[in-house]
């Protein structure tokens, strides 16, 4: 990968090959005439979300209709709560879909959902 990424000027350029899809994407015309503010912790997305649909908005959604991304959603979920290490295990067999740290994900996706 070194060689194949080094130009003839000697320096290397990569190009990232791969990203992860789940994102917040926001209109920022929909936040300006609503005095909405770009949350900066979860509490402030939580917040956000339960104002927004008390505006009869849909806060959150997401695309799910072959449902692989509901996959990816508790993937990152989890990997960001319980870290890749753990993750790995999980998917591997080697840490059980019972353990507490997968009902905390399956806690905090469940309050994402309404």
């Amino acid at each position: 990968m070194k060689a194949l990424s080094t130009a003839a000027d000697g320096k290397q350029y990569f190009v990232p090959m791969y990203t992860y899809p789940w994102v917040f994407l926001y209109r920022k015309s929909l936040f300006a005439e609503n005095g909405y503010t770009v949350p900066a912790t979860f509490d402030d997305l939580i917040a956000l979300a339960r104002r927004m649909q008390a505006d009869g908005l849909v806060p959150l959604a997401s695309a799910d209709k072959d449902g692989w991304p509901a996959m990816g959603t508790f993937d990152i979920l989890d990997m960001r709560l319980n870290g890749s290490r753990f993750h790995r295990d999980l998917i591997a067999g080697k840490a059980k879909w019972t353990d507490p740290r997968v009902k905390a994900v399956l806690e905090l996706w469940r309050l994402l959902l309404p």
